[in-house]
């Protein structure tokens, strides 16, 4: 639970983010808008020709979740994005809460492309795509 939803019901806990240590921490602050994070969204979010604004909250983030653009493989990868990204730094943030224990951003950003292929191979069997273009060659998925 976050920590603003402990205060709202009278815990007196610090209100301050676990991954950048820097400001209160709230959900779209967590996985949309935290320094941290920032850091995977900025590996994940393909380099070419493509630009993206944050939203402010993570509705209106669900909303605007495009999917233009890109290659027909591109576009079954592209709809796994937002769920694997809010998945691993929601399991970032509770290592460091609970185990006192941190990961860089870069090992984070292939943890989450390698969540993203587990989810894609299991759900799209015919596509035979190794785990390593995924990795290291991640942008040329989605030309």
């Amino acid at each position: 639970m976050p920590l603003n939803n402990l205060k709202k019901r009278g815990h007196h806990i610090a209100n301050g983010c676990y991954l950048c240590l820097d400001q209160v921490e709230s959900p779209p602050h967590v996985l949309l808008h935290c320094t941290y994070s920032h850091e995977i969204w900025d590996e994940i979010i393909p380099r070419f020709g493509w630009c993206w604004v944050c939203p402010s909250s993570v509705l209106s983030f669900a909303q605007s979740w495009p999917s233009k653009g890109f290659s027909k493989i591109g576009k079954l990868i592209w709809q796994f994005v937002p769920a694997a990204i809010f998945w691993t730094i929601w399991i970032e943030r509770n290592r460091r809460v609970f185990d006192n224990k941190s990961k860089d951003p870069i090992v984070l950003s292939h943890e989450v492309k390698t969540l993203i292929h587990f989810w894609v191979s299991s759900h799209y069997q015919d596509l035979k795509i190794p785990l390593h273009q995924f990795i290291f060659n991640w942008d040329t998925l989605f030309m």
